[in-house]
């Protein structure tokens, strides 16, 4: 499926991903102004709220202001050669498929480039952000640790760029992961007649210069 983004989102030198986020039947217990989140329409759902000590009485409830509300995110991807002079070290930022087509300037040598070229292979089995929501839904969800049953707790303004980050966190994560992969093996044994051992002095030298614990 193929889209035309609005003049606002519309640019050449990045990627954009379209998050969306309906709240269904969640009930929120204070107002919430985080854009994403965001809803200050008041429920006609009331909860008992107390503790053991206390009293409990019925607190009102908000629904979302909406029933999607989307967040668009614009990722750039950067390439650099530490070994090189600041000035020429990095690639433009820009898209990932753009930034990949430039890094070879970075890289001279042959075995610099074919280890450049193993890294981009080992790299495509990473998770990117959009695969995070992709595969976990929404336990990749921050705020589901403030919510019980339906009912949300509070929530600050910038949830969403602390959710964002922990997507971000977690593409890390598993980039660092394909890493460790490559070098260990597989841990399913039933995986292991399918694996393709290293090939070559230099994609050897890689999987060498991984540390894993």
């Amino acid at each position: 499926m193929y889209f035309t983004p609005i003049p606002e989102l519309l640019r050449d030198n990045s990627d954009l991903s379209l998050f969306f986020l309906s709240s269904d039947s969640v009930s929120f217990v204070a107002p919430t102004n985080d854009p994403w989140y965001a809803a200050h329409t008041l429920g006609n759902v009331t909860i008992k709220y107390g503790t053991q000590n206390a009293t409990a009485e019925n607190v009102a409830t908000y629904v979302s202001d909406d029933p999607v509300r989307v967040l668009a995110c614009s990722r750039q991807v950067q390439w650099c050669n530490p070994n090189l002079p600041e000035a020429t070290r990095c690639t433009p930022l820009g898209a990932a498929a753009g930034s990949r087509a430039t890094v070879a300037r970075l890289w001279e040598g042959e075995r610099e480039q074919l280890l450049i070229s193993n890294a981009f292979v080992v790299m495509r089995t990473q998770m990117q952000m959009e695969s995070v929501l992709k595969y976990l839904g929404v336990s990749a969800l921050l705020a589901r640790y403030k919510m019980t049953e339906v009912v949300q707790g509070p929530l600050p303004d910038n949830q969403w760029q602390l959710e964002v980050e922990h997507w971000h966190a977690t593409q890390l994560a598993s980039m660092q992961a394909a890493f460790v992969n490559m070098a260990t093996g597989p841990r399913d044994p039933a995986l292991i007649p399918l694996m393709q051992k290293a090939d070559g002095e230099t994609t050897n030298y890689l999987c060498r210069n991984q540390v894993s614990d």
